[in-house]
């Protein structure tokens, strides 16, 4: 019996190696393909309002650390004096503090905050029971108020373009 003549192994090498490359999608597949994902943050257009006008925007509550259970924030959170309250409108964040400025009987706070957002410039106005004061804002859209007393204080920002009234805080007479 004789052995068959073994095959040369260039045309198989080839072969092989054909079938490993893979070929591009057509380009109007690729686009599609992309077309169906969206991107996590679209640029938002932003419509010149005519001057004068302003948009007043609506503030939802996203946490408060006086409403949160103690158990839920972990035993690495011991108990503070300072309050944490966040509040999200319309592509913004506001994130205001409530700290104790004083001790003793006639207790006094501290109300500073921060606009978390693509505005570069604006006031905040704090009014309440003894109170009706406009602070600007620094350059990282921060503001503050302090000897504040107890009492229910509405906190108002405000830029060229938009108003934004907070809901009304408590700040209690003592920590």
């Amino acid at each position: 019996m004789t052995a068959p003549d073994r095959p040369d192994d260039l045309p198989l090498e080839q072969s092989l190696l054909r079938s490993r490359m893979l070929e591009d999608a057509p380009d109007a597949v690729i686009e599609r393909a992309m077309g169906i994902f969206e991107p996590r943050a679209r640029p938002r257009v932003v419509q010149p309002e005519p001057a004068g006008l302003l948009t007043r925007l609506a503030a939802v509550l996203s946490f408060d650390s006086a409403l949160a259970a103690p158990q839920a924030l972990g035993l690495r959170s011991g108990a503070t004096t300072t309050r944490q309250i966040l509040f999200s409108a319309d592509g913004r964040d506001v994130d205001l503090r409530i700290r104790p400025a004083t001790a003793g009987a006639a207790q006094r706070w501290r109300i500073s905050g921060q606009v978390l957002g693509p505005d570069l410039s604006g006031t905040a106005r704090l009014v309440g029971p003894d109170r009706d004061i406009e602070v600007p804002w620094s350059e990282l859209a921060e503001f503050g108020f302090d000897d504040v007393c107890e009492g229910t204080w509405v906190i108002g920002l405000r830029t060229s373009a938009w108003e934004l009234e907070l809901p009304p805080i408590h700040v209690p007479a003592g920590p």
